[in-house]
C-alpha cells in the first residue's frame, strides 16, 4: 500500500489463487516433477517418502519442496525447499514449521493450510495458478503454477508432501 492507503500498482489488484486439472499444467518443472510422482505411483495411490531419488529429478530440484506432517496435519514442516522456491519468497522456508512460516508469510501460510488440509482429507495431488496482487507483498513473484502431492507408506495416510512450482519474478 502507498502512503496514503492506495494499492501498490506495482502488485495489481487482489491475489487469485485458481485449482487446475493436473492434466493441464504448463510450467516445465511442475510438469515433470508430477511426471515422476506418477511414475513412482505406479498402482499406490501415491508413493512413499523412500522413494524419492533426488538425482532422478534434478531440472526441478530448484522449484521443489518436501514438506512434513505433522501429527495427521496439526503443522507442517518445509523440510527442504529448492533456491527458486527460496527466492520467490521474502522470508527463508527451509526447517521452518508453516505455524512460524506464517508470522513472516501470513496469506501465504493460510492459502498452504487449506491445500494441506484438502490433500490430506483426499490423498489426491493439488495444483493452482497464484496471480499475487498487491495484497501480497510477501512474495517476489507475479504468477506462479504449482503442482502439491501426496506422499505416504500406505494409501491411507499422507505423511509428506512433494511439491513442485514455477514462479514468475516480479519486474518491480
Amino acid at each position: 500500500m502507498s502512503a496514503a492507503g492506495a494499492p501498490d500498482r506495482r502488485f495489481p489488484g487482489l491475489t487469485s489463487i485458481n485449482f487446475v486439472p493436473v492434466t493441464e499444467l504448463e510450467q516445465r518443472a511442475v510438469k515433470l516433477g508430477f511426471a515422476y510422482w506418477q511414475r513412482l505411483q505406479g498402482t499406490r495411490k501415491f508413493p512413499a517418502r523412500g522413494q524419492i531419488r533426488p538425482n532422478e529429478i534434478v531440472a526441478a530440484l530448484s522449484h521443489s519442496s518436501l514438506i512434513k506432517v505433522w501429527d495427521g496435519g496439526s503443522d507442517f514442516e518445509v523440510r527442504i525447499a529448492g533456491d527458486a522456491m527460496n527466492c520467490a519468497y521474502r522470508a527463508p522456508l527451509n526447517g521452518r514449521l508453516i505455524s512460524d512460516i506464517a508470522s513472516d508469510l501470513p496469506l501465504m501460510a493460510s492459502r498452504w493450510r487449506r491445500i494441506f488440509g484438502e490433500i490430506l482429507a483426499t490423498g489426491l495431488p493439488v495444483a493452482v495458478r497464484t496471480r499475487a496482487g498487491h495484497d501480497l507483498p510477501e512474495t517476489n513473484f507475479s504468477d506462479s503454477e504449482a503442482v502439491f502431492l501426496p506422499l505416504g507408506e500406505n494409501d491411507n495416510t499422507v505423511d509428506h508432501l512433494l511439491l513442485f512450482a514455477q514462479h514468475e519474478r516480479r519486474t518491480s
